[in-house]
């Protein structure tokens, strides 16, 4: 994160998003042992409609686990940033993508919050404001077209930070003009 500041910018708070599907150990066990009492059941039978059927569920478990390893990957590969005079948001994958946003263009602050207070913070851009490319963010809820930071801890307090240096940015924008 540090190559993306400008020269004497200030960091006010960064973060990563927390793996989409957190502690579900016991929920991934579940269904693998069901899955594989379904199918030894099935084995024991001798019918082979029976052992057919049980195989058919094989699949799904593989794409399931397939599913959250790729979830967990991507967020391991992402950062954001707040700083004193903008929002950034770094995602590597095959290629580094660097999104950034002037406070001052920063419109709405929506957030949904889940009941442990991690949660998703999406901003709106001001009408005028100029960007170099549509957002696009794959989430649960499908895709995002402003930038958001998906899935962080403490979503609430970091929403309240992003409003505040929004409105110190355009006090000094102002005073400063």
């Amino acid at each position: 994160m540090a190559a993306e500041l400008q020269p004497g910018e200030k960091v006010v708070w960064t973060g990563v998003p927390i793996p989409v599907i957190q502690n579900s150990v016991a929920i991934s066990l579940a269904i693998a042992g069901a899955v594989f009492a379904g199918l030894f059941i099935a084995l024991v039978s001798g019918e082979p409609l029976a052992v057919a059927a049980g195989l058919i569920p094989l699949p799904l478990i593989a794409m399931y686990f397939w599913t959250r390893k790729t979830i967990e990957r991507l967020a391991n590969r992402s950062a954001y940033a707040i700083t004193d005079r903008r929002l950034i948001l770094v995602s590597q994958g095959q290629t580094r993508d660097v999104v950034s946003v002037d406070l001052a263009d920063i419109g709405d602050v929506q957030r949904i919050v889940k009941a442990d207070g991690s949660g998703t913070i999406t901003i709106s851009r001001t009408a005028g404001s100029v960007t170099r490319r549509p957002y696009a963010y794959l989430s649960p809820q499908g895709f995002i077209y402003d930038p958001c930071l998906f899935n962080i801890a403490d979503a609430d307090m970091v929403a309240r930070l992003i409003e505040e240096v929004r409105e110190n940015r355009k006090a000094f924008m102002r005073d400063n003009g």
